[in-house]
């Protein structure tokens, strides 16, 4: 993303906000990105609904979370505020404020090569001064329902096998706004539009012990942008003289697995995660987390080409999680999340 890159801008108004849009991809939750950002089969935070609108339905505790990250070691910076609540008839609602501050990027006249191409190669970099700075804010709002329907299976005297199944369908509402200074000059981007998604959960193994189901199997998906939009730029001008720029924004489709084993193997709880993005291009995520004691967390992936990492705390209703990403322009040291549950 040009407006990510710090001292790779080209000076073309164009260019300049043509990946606008895309910073409503970036990772949400500290406990989905340490995990390689396989989150659309993820529920079970405020933050869920963000990768897949179904999430919200299952959970029925209510939730409030608050999260920061430093991207691309300090070059720009963004927060979540998330809750989430269980209202009648087996629906869930959840509401999240994304709040992103680019930092100071700095504008050059030309640059060799194209967006990727400095990326990988540092010698076509620019040296030396820029003739000015520019930086942008972008605010998202993202508000989600869904709703829960538990489906009924069918179970042989002591065989072992969970009882039912869910299956959970859901909305977004997705808002977002976008600000960006230069020349002393503020433009405005602003945008609406909606996603779907859907999860199926279903049992495969039953402790009747602990009256719990053990292992789980979850299958998600998720359309973000299922309707065809544009982010409008007012004060703008793409270079044919109009007053105002659109930008479209393109739709991406989600598919994800993960399967949930408490057995106890090695002591521990174990998810496994795995997710496809359908977007400009096919990207793989996989995730891995141990949860030792029902206390502490540690969590691995790869976000295609990025490997993530991270840990958490769970005591009682409160969780503290922490992820490390190795980011391709810069290390994201920092991703610090709270939450609490009741």
């Amino acid at each position: 993303m040009i407006l990510l890159s710090h001292g790779l801008f080209v000076c073309s108004w164009s260019d300049e906000i043509r990946y606008a849009g895309e910073m409503s991809y970036l990772p949400v939750g500290a406990a989905i990105s340490a995990m390689g950002d396989a989150g659309v089969a993820l529920p079970g935070r405020a933050v869920s609904s963000h990768w897949n609108p179904a999430a919200s339905s299952m959970s029925s505790d209510f939730e409030i979370s608050a999260e920061y990250a430093n991207l691309f070691w300090g070059l720009s910076h963004h927060g979540v505020f998330a809750f989430a609540a269980p209202i009648q008839n087996s629906m869930g609602f959840s509401g999240l404020w994304i709040p992103y501050y680019s930092g100071m990027i700095t504008k050059w006249d030309t640059l060799s090569g194209t967006y990727l191409e400095r990326l990988h190669d540092p010698n076509l970099r620019p040296d030396g001064s820029g003739v000015g700075y520019l930086y942008n804010t972008h605010q998202m709002i993202v508000l989600s329902l869904s709703r829960l329907f538990p489906l009924s299976m069918p179970r042989a005297a002591a065989s072992g096998l969970p009882r039912s199944a869910d299956f959970a369908a859901g909305i977004n509402f997705r808002g977002l706004w976008q600000t960006m200074h230069l020349d002393d000059k503020v433009r405005l981007g602003m945008n609406a539009t909606f996603d779907i998604g859907m999860l199926v959960r279903f049992g495969i193994d039953y402790d009747f012990a602990r009256k719990i189901v053990s292992r789980q199997l979850t299958l998600g998906f998720s359309w973000r942008n299922i309707v065809p939009s544009q982010i409008t730029w007012t004060h703008s001008d793409d270079g044919s003289g109009k007053r105002e720029y659109r930008e479209p924004v393109h739709g991406v489709q989600m598919y994800g697995i993960t399967y949930t084993d408490k057995s106890g193997i090695a002591g521990a709880n174990w998810v496994i995660s795995g997710a496809i993005q359908n977007g400009y291009s096919l990207t793989y995520h996989i995730g891995l987390e141990g949860e030792f004691w029902e206390t502490v967390s540690f969590r691995a992936g790869l976000s295609d080409k990025v490997p993530t990492m991270g840990a958490g705390i769970r005591y009682r209703n409160y969780h503290l999680d922490y992820a490390f990403r190795f980011d391709q322009l810069d290390h994201s040291p920092l991703r610090l999340s709270f939450g609490v549950k009741f």
